[in-house]
């Protein structure tokens, strides 16, 4: 049957077919309006959603930054247990660059390598020494720490890598000749003295090591021709063991500068504890715990942590 012999009561089927048939590649598009609609859509959905990628990467971040401190709190433990005391707060007496806690500790963190390459007879920087230290082992690198330069700069001098992390050793900035934290001076030519026994404020309620970073604007370059006046950001080294370049305190007479990247004073905010994390700085305890300790935590509560011997009987509220 031919198209013309179709029966009047199909006729009109017949003539949509043919519609169809003709109209049937023809797609249906958007209109300008509505495309606008759908690139707002899809912006304002973006800008709902980057701040929540951002903050779940800094959670990540955070967590990996507790577990580097858990590791130097296991280390730490592992260390009295070999040694039968507490490691030193540096290599050889308190003047020396022979290295630092952290280089001790190697060993006891998978870095045996390292560890068995260095000669603790010779400075940090000696070159038996620097292939260990120009570089920086990740367990001492918090991953939110950001370090806006070349480190090291070894146009200005510089032969040692950053590191994230310093040994509590005091309260005060002034007081490196008495550390009433959670070290003693180095002494000479005998065996170093510091056990947990001696710990009598309570090993959860001392801190052992905490974070610094590279976020002073207002540190300057003032040594390094054609730098100097420039920001220097930080100086902080994984390997150093001179006491100015190790030690972390809590600059108890200064305690505005805690975790205070937006002053600088010199000297006493070289050395104390900050981070990269929004709102406080993690520390890892004597007893092996990792806490975050606010910024509006109290001066006296954070001179508390720190001291080994202070008397303290508080109960101390971390978040």
């Amino acid at each position: 049957m031919v198209m013309s012999e179709v029966p009047r009561n199909l006729t009109p089927l017949a003539d949509r077919y043919r519609t169809l048939a003709r109209s049937r590649h023809i797609q249906p598009g958007f209109t300008l309006v509505e495309l606008l609609v759908v690139i707002a859509i899809i912006s304002l959905l973006l800008t709902l959603l980057l701040p929540a990628i951002n903050g779940s990467r800094e959670s990540a971040r955070r967590i990996q930054c507790v577990n580097n401190l858990k590791q130097l709190g296991v280390a730490t433990h592992n260390y009295a247990a070999a040694r039968n005391h507490l490691p030193p707060p540096k290599a050889g007496t308190q003047f020396e660059a022979r290295g630092s806690t952290l280089v001790i500790l190697l060993p006891y963190l998978e870095e045996a390598a390292r560890f068995e390459r260095y000669d603790f007879e010779k400075q940090v920087t000696h070159p038996t020494n620097i292939e260990i230290t120009r570089t920086t082992p990740s367990v001492y690198l918090c991953p939110s720490m950001v370090i806006p330069r070349q480190v090291p700069n070894t146009e200005c001098g510089e032969q040692l890598s950053a590191g994230s992390y310093v040994i509590s050793s005091r309260t005060r900035y002034s007081g490196h000749y008495k550390l009433d934290g959670a070290f003693v001076n180095p002494p000479a030519n005998r065996r170093y003295p510091l056990g947990f026994k001696h710990i009598k404020d309570g090993t959860s309620k001392t801190l052992l090591f905490g974070e610094i970073n590279y976020g002073h604007k207002d540190y300057l370059w003032a040594n390094c021709p054609g730098k100097n006046g420039q920001s220097k950001w930080g100086d902080t080294t994984w390997a150093h063991g001179y006491w100015f370049f190790a030690w972390g305190h809590m600059s108890a007479e200064l305690p505005e500068a805690f975790n205070n990247d937006g002053d600088y004073w010199h000297p006493n905010s070289a050395r104390v504890f900050r981070s990269d994390h929004r709102g406080g700085v993690n520390f890892v305890l004597v007893d092996g715990s990792v806490k975050f300790i606010t910024d509006d935590t109290t001066p006296e509560v954070r001179n508390a942590l720190v001291t080994r011997n202070g008397g303290d009987s508080r109960q101390i509220a971390f978040n």
